[in-house]
């Protein structure tokens, strides 16, 4: 994976807050797909499997934006800002997803639900999604995803239970959903912080993960 530049740093202020993250590009020039990488407000963007993923996504030509957003408002917020104050130029606005981890998987499935980036939104995926069990919200979100989504859990995930992924497909309504359960697989997908190198669960996730954005975005 070394068709990739550097991670760039961003600060995006909001009428009620500051987000940082960082922006993996690819080598190919002019405007790409991008993909948000939403994580939870208790991790950072280098957090574990984060900048494997990023990396991975950029090496396909995405370009990838971790955003430590913590709200669907601060999610909306760096939607509004990509190809503008976030890598001006470089991205292409009618091909954009969204990727969610544990809690920002939750974040990620509330912007997709809302207007206008229920339409605009091209892609989900979301790993392992929180909110305790799946709370109404996320479940009455999950009813109104129009786009592609992909749902991945791990069979072992000891922080939220593989039942919660199961009922978020339950419910959810977009065209073409899908439900990935992933054998032995627990909510890090078997790694841990500091990254010490993927496990043949991560693997799987991650490749049904860019599998999905290349179809759609």
């Amino acid at each position: 994976m070394n068709d990739v530049s550097e991670p760039v740093p961003f600060r995006l202020e909001t009428a009620d807050s500051t987000l940082n993250g960082l922006i993996d590009l690819p080598t190919l020039p002019g405007e790409r797909p991008a993909v948000v990488v939403c994580h939870g407000s208790t991790v950072s963007p280098d957090w574990a499997f984060l900048p494997y993923l990023a990396v991975l996504l950029a090496a396909r030509g995405f370009v990838a934006i971790r955003a430590g957003a913590r709200q669907p408002r601060d999610l909306l917020a760096v939607l509004e800002a990509l190809g503008d104050t976030i890598a001006p130029g470089r991205v292409d606005r009618s091909r954009l997803g969204l990727f969610g981890h544990g809690e920002g998987a939750g974040t990620a499935i509330l912007a997709a639900a809302r207007s206008p980036w229920n339409d605009r939104a091209r892609a989900l995926v979301t790993w392992a999604s929180a909110a305790d069990t799946v709370n109404d919200e996320i479940l009455a979100a999950a009813a109104t995803v129009r786009a592609p989504w992909l749902i991945v859990h791990g069979s072992e995930d000891e922080t939220v239970p593989v039942e919660a992924g199961r009922r978020l497909a339950g419910r959810a309504q977009s065209t073409g959903a899908e439900l990935l359960v992933v054998p032995g697989a627990s909510h890090s997908f078997g790694t841990r912080h500091p990254f010490a190198g993927p496990t043949p669960q991560l693997i799987q996730a991650l490749n049904a993960t860019q599998r999905w954005f290349r179809a759609h975005l």
